[in-house]
């Protein structure tokens, strides 16, 4: 995993641009005391005389007022990768968010940061800042909308999953020739809608979904090369099984998937209906133990080791599947292997 990057992590199918910083910015209410603070993470990819990279890391707790000083003091680069997350949930508290926000965008204006994750379980301080966020990530290649609470199945909060999803919709046409990867661990509608929105982003390859509240109407997602399955750890859903039974007609074009915190149930219907499609496609889990995909995979797969990783962290084998009569190729890796866009 790539040491730069704040929980949660997100490397998969990312561009190369090389990730000089990751910022997170927390607001938090402090315990026992009337205030909100912003806590802020700031690791720092270095090189030593000998050549060694290494991870330097700081750290700042203070008030609202001093976010603007605390951010322009870390000297951030373009590439710097720019995490907001509003853990705030006191209703007073928002305007003062909101405002300190603003400053700090100013401040970003002239810096287009391209890496940019948001979150919050106070969601409606994005309400306000709407406008904001446009016009000062106008150049995002990598967007990422994190979860912001652990959710039940079928207990998401439509109004606020609604949300998220028009806020989507604003976003997308105003970074549609510059986004490359999306990421969205909210609660996600596909449909129709969001066919015809990621379809206009020409240079749109990765998509991640988080968890699904509805899929309807079958649509075609003709950009995406790299699909991301994250099912949080959460119980599978009706609709989920669904979509990756459809993933073929539903992503005509990709080619590798990845499936992670998923129950085996997932994995066996992605490869079922992957391995009857015909073709060479990369899949990437973190169910990988050689016993666990012979089990899932049974005698569809002739499987074989190619290349064993026993000295790395997170040592792992990678193998690759093949069926004859369907003319199918799989290359298994582990899930923490990383791989970028072209």
């Amino acid at each position: 995993m790539d040491d730069l990057s704040l929980p949660p992590v997100f490397d998969f199918c990312s561009f190369p641009t090389e990730k000089q910083q990751a910022v997170r910015l927390e607001f938090a209410a402090t315990e026992g005391d009337a205030s909100t603070v912003v806590h802020v993470v700031c690791k720092t990819k270095k090189k030593d005389d000998g050549g060694t990279t290494r991870i330097e890391e700081t750290r700042s707790s203070g008030g609202l007022e001093r976010l603007v000083s605390q951010v322009h003091s870390l000297k951030l680069k373009r590439t710097a990768k720019m995490s907001i997350v509003v853990l705030e949930t006191r209703e007073e508290w928002k305007e003062k968010i909101v405002f300190a926000l603003r400053k700090l965008f100013f401040l970003l204006s002239d810096l287009p940061i391209v890496h940019l994750e948001v979150g919050a379980i106070h969601w409606s301080v994005y309400s306000e800042l709407r406008m904001d966020f446009y016009s000062t990530f106008k150049n995002i290649q990598e967007l990422v909308f994190l979860p912001d609470h652990i959710h039940e199945v079928g207990d998401h909060h439509v109004h606020r999953d609604d949300y998220y999803r028009d806020l989507l919709f604003e976003w997308l046409p105003r970074v549609k020739g510059s986004l490359r990867c999306l990421r969205v661990f909210t609660f996600l509608k596909v449909d129709r809608d969001l066919e015809e929105a990621l379809n206009k982003c020409q240079k749109l390859k990765t998509l991640t979904i988080g968890k699904l509240y509805a899929y309807r109407d079958h649509p075609e997602f003709l950009m995406i090369q790299h699909l991301d399955l994250d099912g949080q750890g959460l119980a599978y859903s009706s609709d989920e099984i669904h979509l990756v039974r459809r993933v073929r007609p539903i992503f005509p074009a990709t080619r590798v998937f990845r499936v992670v915190r998923h129950s085996v149930e997932m994995l066996k219907a992605l490869l079922q209906t992957i391995i009857v499609a015909g073709g060479v496609f990369e899949l990437y889990s973190d169910l990988y133990q050689i016993s666990h995909l012979r089990h899932i995979v049974g005698d569809t797969l002739e499987m074989e080791v190619v290349e064993e990783h026993p000295d790395e962290e997170g040592a792992y084998v990678e193998m690759r599947g093949r069926n004859e009569r369907f003319r199918t190729t799989i290359n298994f890796y582990n899930h923490r292997h990383k791989r970028y866009i072209q």
